[in-house]
């Protein structure tokens, strides 16, 4: 196996460009708008729903937050989010429920599922927890059961003994100035497990990007922000690509590249609390709550019209139970 290429990450769930990614989602799009044209509802602009989708992941972390969870359940539910929401749409599937089935199957994926008491965990929010339950094999199923991901956690680990082995090298050892300088790559540490977590939020970049680049383009922005005395071309040329120049180009280019992807990210999620932000987003969920209830409504009447069949054929009902008994 040559890792990590041959992993389900990287080949099943990375692709090439955005384009690929919105060819997906505005199929499936489409396909609902059509399969609704005879219905009066209104439904939400496709650029207003990609808006909400981002949102919703936004109050994910944000909720993970204030729970102090560890980075790496919050990075196991932002994933999860993602991915279902790559195979899903959320005018099916209400991402309020969503965001709640995602962080308890991060929560149990991760081994922390005897630490909390889902009554507890969620008694400060109003939200119905049988709903959130529910949809857990809704989510794995949409996966095909692909649960195992590929982490930022481990690459930010690695980023950072190769850093130490930086300083060591090129910076001065003295014992005092040393410690400083381990306080700041701890500082680097911390930031920048933050500011992967904020990154992948990005439905796209989550998709078109590896865990190993968004993470080295998070400590390098760290360090600059940080450590300027830090050549940080240098570190990557020769503490992480081993002075192969090609590589080094190509890492340049993504650094580069999500530079400029995080920046944009960001100036849109700080408007995620601007009262005309909230009030747009409102507004495509009620749209979407209407369709929900259509939906809701087709379900109960297929399940009407399936048991009225039952009871009605109870003979073939009675050979169904035998087969199903054996």
């Amino acid at each position: 196996m040559n890792y990590p290429d041959d992993t389900s990450h990287i080949k099943k769930w990375f692709f090439k460009s955005r384009t690929e990614i919105d060819n997906i989602c505005l199929k499936k799009y489409n396909d609902f708008k059509e399969k609704f044209k005879d219905y009066n509802v209104n439904i939400p602009k496709y650029a207003d729903i990609e808006k909400t989708k981002l949102y919703f992941c936004y109050q994910l972390t944000h909720f993970c937050d204030i729970k102090r969870l560890k980075s790496q359940v919050v990075e196991c539910a932002i994933v999860l989010y993602n991915r279902f929401y790559l195979k899903e749409i959320i005018l099916e599937y209400d991402p309020r429920i969503l965001i709640f089935t995602c962080i308890i199957l991060a929560i149990k994926l991760e081994g922390y599922g005897r630490l909390y008491k889902m009554n507890e965990f969620f008694s400060d929010i109003d939200i119905n927890l049988d709903k959130v339950l529910e949809h857990e094999n809704i989510v794995c199923s949409s996966l095909n059961f692909e649960l195992n991901f590929l982490y930022t956690k481990e690459c930010i680990f690695y980023i950072k003994s190769k850093f130490l082995n930086y300083i060591n090298k090129y910076i001065n050892k003295d014992n005092e100035i040393q410690n400083s300088f381990e306080n700041i790559c701890n500082k680097i540490y911390v930031n920048t497990s933050d500011d992967c977590l904020k990154i992948i939020e990005n439905f796209f970049i989550t998709f078109t990007y590896t865990p190993a680049q968004i993470a080295l383009y998070c400590f390098v922005n760290n360090i600059k922000i940080n450590f300027n005395i830090v050549n940080a071309d240098k570190f990557i040329l020769e503490f992480i690509t081993n002075n192969n120049q090609i590589l080094f180009q190509k890492l340049k280019n993504k650094i580069d590249e999500l530079h400029i992807k995080y920046k944009d990210h960001l100036d849109l999620r700080n408007t995620f609390d601007d009262e005309n932000t909230t009030r747009q987003i409102g507004e495509t969920l009620d749209m979407c709550i209407d369709i929900y209830e259509i939906l809701r409504k087709k379900k109960s009447s297929k399940k009407s019209r399936k048991k009225k069949f039952n009871s009605e054929n109870p003979t073939q009902n009675e050979s169904t139970k035998k087969i199903d008994v054996k």
